[in-house]
């Protein structure tokens, strides 16, 4: 999966107004599934999958959510990302009886299950470094939160494959 495909500007909303979970995955999805990248059953199945499996992760910095379902629900690899106003209360990933604030929320739509997990890995490698998750949130434009995005993906893929070279 080629990390550039699947990052658009167009598909990064900055600053958005939402008061719960349930209105940000709504909105995300439904940009995802009117650009035909996922079906229409899409949002009603990562609702589902987040009443079960909360996808919100505790940064200690500024913390995300990568709200994300099934892969037999998507038509083309795709990521829609939202940051927020205001942090709104989502519940944690590793301690779903806790919520934490979130305020970026990442909508992952793969089709491969084996892209899904390195993409998992390689986003929560980005999510450990603070600074980063700093100048995706302070981002001037959708297109300077892209470039952070592929700079900071794209630079460990080429780590990858510089590691396998040796």
């Amino acid at each position: 999966m080629d990390v550039k495909e699947i990052i658009k500007p167009d598909l990064i909303f900055k600053q958005m107004d939402f008061n719960t979970p349930e209105e940000v995955i709504s909105f995300l999805a439904e940009k995802l599934t009117s650009n035909e990248l996922v079906k229409s059953e899409f949002r009603p199945a990562v609702l589902e999958r987040e009443k079960t499996f909360p996808t919100a992760l505790f940064t200690g910095s500024i913390n995300v959510a990568i709200p994300h379902t099934d892969v037999k629900y998507v038509n083309k690899p795709a990521i829609a990302i939202a940051t927020l106003k205001h942090p709104i209360s989502w519940r944690r990933m590793d301690k779903p009886e806790d919520d934490i604030p979130v305020s970026m929320v990442f909508m992952l739509a793969i089709v491969d299950p084996n892209e899904y997990v390195l993409f998992l890995s390689k986003l929560t490698t980005l999510f450990g470094k603070p600074d980063v998750l700093a100048d995706l949130y302070n981002a001037n434009s959708n297109a300077d939160m892209a470039n952070i995005l592929l700079a900071n993906l794209c630079g460990e893929e080429k780590q990858e494959n510089k590691n396998k070279e040796d």
